[in-house]
């Protein structure tokens, strides 16, 4: 009886999927052809008109719509595609862009790409309502993009979704939108760390260096970066982090914290074994009250790196 039901449940579901399919299919036929021919508007001034504004962002939930039906539908792949051409068709762009900024290279070559695109978009916002719809989409679409990743940097769905959120990164920066810019990069960092994508996740530290230092949580932020890279022995990733932080912003911890990476790359077991602690208690006593909290982080990881050659450390020889 329960498998009855079940059944039934699912033709019902299966129905109501197609139909709903077919309404945003006729919608967005309309939609088009009132695009393609502004005739089709209604009279200018009448209640029943369109404007370009009001069927541009109509057109956007229709699409953003049918990705979600078909996310639904367990087709994840194509909803995936659909999200693309949705935004493209909104910011007035091609899909080709979102290509370019997937192809640049790295976290930072692709942002600068992305900023690129972003100052060239030729759709016009023409309120603050618009920008907003344009970033929600933006990441709706790159969500959608990470959610089909398998985990790997070299993935071709979380190269697109790591592109398409930093087209959204560079948009809001380009509009001064600098608080949804910062948690657009939170997101990034967030989602490819769920993923295990360690490789994108701390390149996007180089995003709040560059742009949001001034947001309370940046020192954390940089710091952990420099520490993942460590445990993941990418020393030069966390070498030229911290270089590039202490150019303008050098701090007690993180000048520390450079010393810490320069000396896992020489291999130092003296300085490991015997002075590191003693420095890192000097440092933490004069750093400053708001920055207790990375230095706690640093304590944690500095334990976990000089641990070993504490331990391992041979004993001078003594006799009786």
């Amino acid at each position: 009886m329960v498998l009855w039901q079940i059944a039934k449940d699912l033709v019902r579901f299966r129905q109501q999927h197609d139909n709903l399919k077919a309404t945003l299919e006729t919608t967005q036929a309309c939609l088009l052809r009132m695009s393609d021919q502004p005739e089709l508007r209604g009279a200018k001034g009448s209640a029943a008109t369109w404007s370009a504004r009001s069927l541009l962002k109509t057109t956007l939930e229709c699409d953003l719509a049918m990705a979600r039906l078909q996310w639904a539908a367990d087709k994840p792949s194509r909803a995936a595609k659909q999200y693309l051409e949705a935004v493209c068709r909104f910011l007035g762009t091609d899909p080709g862009a979102i290509a370019r900024i997937q192809k640049a290279g790295g976290v930072e070559d692709m942002h600068a790409q992305a900023v690129r695109i972003a100052a060239s978009i030729p759709r016009k916002f023409a309120k603050s309502e618009d920008v907003d719809q344009a970033l929600d989409a933006l990441g709706e679409a790159a969500s959608a993009q990470l959610a089909c990743a398998d985990g790997e940097s070299i993935s071709i769905q979380a190269q697109l979704g790591a592109a398409v959120y930093l087209l959204c990164h560079a948009l809001a920066l380009e509009k001064q939108r600098l608080d949804e810019a910062f948690q657009t990069a939170l997101k990034m960092i967030a989602s490819f760390h769920a993923l295990g994508i360690r490789y994108l996740a701390d390149g996007c530290a180089v995003l709040i260096l560059d742009h949001h230092m001034s947001q309370p949580e940046a020192q954390m932020h940089i710091a952990s970066a420099a520490i993942s890279s460590l445990d993941n022995s990418d020393l030069v990733r966390s070498q030229a982090l911290l270089r590039s932080y202490n150019h303008s912003f050098e701090e007690p911890w993180s000048r520390f914290l450079a010393t810490v990476v320069d000396k896992t790359i020489d291999a130092d077991v003296d300085w490991m074994s015997s002075r590191a602690m003693d420095e890192w208690s000097d440092v933490r006593l004069n750093s400053p009250q708001d920055s207790q909290r990375v230095c706690e982080l640093i304590q944690a990881a500095l334990l976990k790196h000089v641990e070993p050659y504490i331990w391992y450390t041979p004993a001078p020889f003594c006799s009786k």
